[in-house]
């Protein structure tokens, strides 16, 4: 009989950055998110926590498109080296098989964590600015009380796009040592001699 063992590279690479997502653009407004409201008045319950959780799946699906798209692609013209890897050693050599599931745990489900997330916060920033224009309302609403009329809301509102600008620089960051640290153990992990 198999063992049984619950991964979590999944929820750390598609659940988690959907979540993040739908509570960025949390908005009663917001065209999508806003019927989710609706089902949740009644309380939370187990069917309606597995609906979010599959709700938050969807989105972090549909971030890892956008990651593709982008920054995979960004990072594979870097470097193009990454591009010609042969993984079918791994089908031939169990121990080659277990140290790569290893790095993919350690590094790659990281670096689509980092690289989903990467794309949901100017996703969700897109996301409410699209919710305030359907409302027909100025954009300064668009973020809540950050951008409150007055310099203070100014200042607010800065201050928001700052933090969000510096978290982009991190998960960036973040996302192209964890692609490189993927590739450069898979490279040694491919390239060792059968034992």
């Amino acid at each position: 009989m198999k063992d049984f063992s619950l991964d979590f590279g999944p929820v750390v690479a598609f659940i988690l950055p959907g979540l993040a997502c739908l509570w960025a653009v949390s908005d009663r407004r917001a065209p999508v998110v806003g019927p989710l409201y609706d089902v949740t008045e009644g309380g939370l319950t187990v069917s309606l926590f597995l609906l979010i959780v599959l709700v938050a799946l969807g989105v972090g699906l549909f971030l890892a498109g956008l990651r593709y798209c982008t920054l995979e692609q960004w990072f594979r013209k870097r470097k193009p080296k990454y591009n010609k890897l042969d993984y079918r050693s791994l089908a031939k050599r169990e121990q080659t098989d277990k140290a790569f599931r290893g790095i993919v745990d350690s590094f790659w489900f990281y670096y689509l964590f980092y690289g989903n997330l990467f794309v949901a916060i100017p996703a969700a920033a897109l996301f409410r600015l699209y919710a305030v224009w359907l409302e027909g309302e100025p954009l300064k609403t668009a973020f809540g009380s950050y951008a409150a009329s007055g310099s203070f809301g100014f200042v607010k509102g800065a201050s928001v796009l700052v933090i969000l600008a510096l978290a982009e620089l991190v998960l960036y960051g973040s996302a192209r040592s964890a692609w490189d640290n993927y590739y450069e153990s898979a490279q040694e992990i491919l390239k060792a001699p059968e034992r």
